[in-house]
């Protein structure tokens, strides 16, 4: 057929839209798979979460703690004895006085930071969605212990598509470090310093 052919000019506009539906379907096909959503923080579809099922919690705290304490006080008293007469002139002049003063003061401040992670189980689903989950995790180095356990109430909306929530968003939170060895006993407060922070 030339191109020349009316009948070629006819059919040239129509192959055209052919060839172009052809190469073009795909890519809407592939653009109506893709959603904003999937690539969001936190996911919006509602999954489904059952007990014993994992969950990473990462673990970002901080507390700050102050406390001021003042007091003071004093006092004053004299006492005195006259001379005796008579029989009892061997008695002297007596007297005395004294004054009692004190000034005490203290302050204590405290900044912990706290950042890890830990692999928690849930342990209970709630008719709500609401999830109960339990972490714990023990490390051992070198004569060293640090226990982490991690105890909270999460909602599913809040775990993001990696399968992590952040500790700030867990309610009823009980979060306890504890830790054993030579360091951690270096690090405890004597007697005399614990002593003191009971007094103040």
């Amino acid at each position: 057929m030339s191109p020349r052919d009316p009948v070629y000019k006819k059919c040239l506009p129509l192959f055209c839209l052919v060839v172009a539906l052809f190469f073009i379907t795909p890519l809407i096909g592939a653009a109506s798979l893709w959603k904003a959503s999937d690539y969001s923080l936190f996911s919006n579809s509602k999954r489904q979460f059952s007990e014993g099922d994992l969950i990473t919690v990462i673990v970002v705290e901080r507390t700050e703690a102050s406390q001021n304490a003042q007091s003071s006080g004093s006092k004053d008293g004299s006492v005195s004895v006259a001379p005796g007469g008579g029989l009892l002139n061997f008695i002297p002049l007596i007297s005395a006085s004294g004054e009692l003063e004190h000034n005490a003061s203290g302050s204590t401040s405290k900044d912990n930071r706290f950042q890890t992670s830990i692999t928690a189980k849930v342990v209970e689903v709630l008719d709500n969605g609401v999830l109960k989950i339990e972490g714990r995790r023990m490390i051992k180095i070198d004569g060293e212990e640090q226990e982490v356990v991690i105890v909270g109430y999460i909602r599913e909306e809040d775990i993001t598509v990696n399968n992590t929530i952040l500790s700030t968003f867990l309610a009823d939170a009980e979060i306890h470090l504890t830790g054993s060895g030579a360091i951690n006993n270096k690090t405890t407060p004597g007697l005399m310093t614990r002593l003191l922070e009971w007094l103040f």
